[in-house]
């Protein structure tokens, strides 16, 4: 098997860019809301989001098994979004099973 930091690379990159997408979101979403009066319930929903893929990407960065069930749960959302979020989130999970990434997060 390859060493383990070759083997988590590909979910290191994926807990930086959801940290930029939060950051990203956060950045947009205020200055588009500067005009346009939201409703409270799709502030609260846009914030939410953000602290979760916040959440979901420095756990990721930490190395902390949480980080993983954050990102797993995602993907299994990601599945229902037909054909794109099905095709990257079916790989994707792939990826986690066939590489034990789960066990280099235990390790740790």
């Amino acid at each position: 098997m390859i060493f383990d930091e070759e083997v988590y690379r590909p979910v290191r990159i994926a807990g930086i860019f959801f940290i930029c997408v939060s950051f990203f979101a956060e950045f947009f979403f205020n200055i588009t809301t500067t005009n346009e009066p939201f409703e409270l319930s799709f502030r609260i929903f846009v914030a939410i989001n953000i602290v979760i893929y916040l959440l979901m990407g420095f756990g990721i960065l930490y190395k902390k098994l949480w980080g993983y069930y954050l990102l797993k749960l995602y993907l299994y959302f990601l599945v229902l979004g037909f054909p794109i979020g099905t095709y990257i989130g079916v790989k994707s999970l792939r990826y986690l099973r066939e590489n034990k990434v789960k066990e280099i997060l235990e390790k740790k």
